[in-house]
């Protein structure tokens, strides 16, 4: 009999350790989203070069893009700038999140989850944003 009261005390002291690991976060960082933005593709300074222009947003605002040293920022006017690593051919990620695709040689572009470049687009979430020069 006292085996198997050891047994279920062990038990039920084993799911309460599991079960407090298993407890969701509840502090101010429980809602951030950390997105550690790394270079995996490395793009010619030609391909570079045919995306460094402004282009007019589909909500009006102006984004830049330019080269300074060996680094590849975007601006959008008005907000600080936001260096952006390359993804793959034509596309980037900001040091925010924001996704950026150049099409067509840099004629065309989106920038997806535009709210984390812009405090203007801070009311909502997974904006995308369209332009061409």
């Amino acid at each position: 009999m006292k085996a198997s009261t050891l047994s279920a005390l062990l038990a039920i002291a084993l799911a309460a350790t599991g079960a407090a690991y298993a407890a969701p976060q509840t502090g101010q960082d429980s809602d951030v989203v950390r997105i550690s933005a790394q270079s995996v593709y490395r793009h010619s300074s030609s391909e570079l070069s045919s995306y460094e222009n402004s282009y007019r947003l589909s909500n009006g605002q102006i984004v830049k893009f330019a080269q300074f040293g060996s680094h590849f920022y975007a601006t959008v006017k008005g907000e600080p700038r936001h260096r952006i690593f390359g993804q793959s051919q034509g596309v980037f990620l900001t040091d925010s999140g924001a996704l950026i695709e150049f099409r067509e040689g840099g004629e065309t572009l989106t920038i997806t989850n535009f709210e984390r470049m812009s405090s203007l687009a801070q009311t909502g979430q997974n904006i995308t944003m369209y332009a061409s020069r």
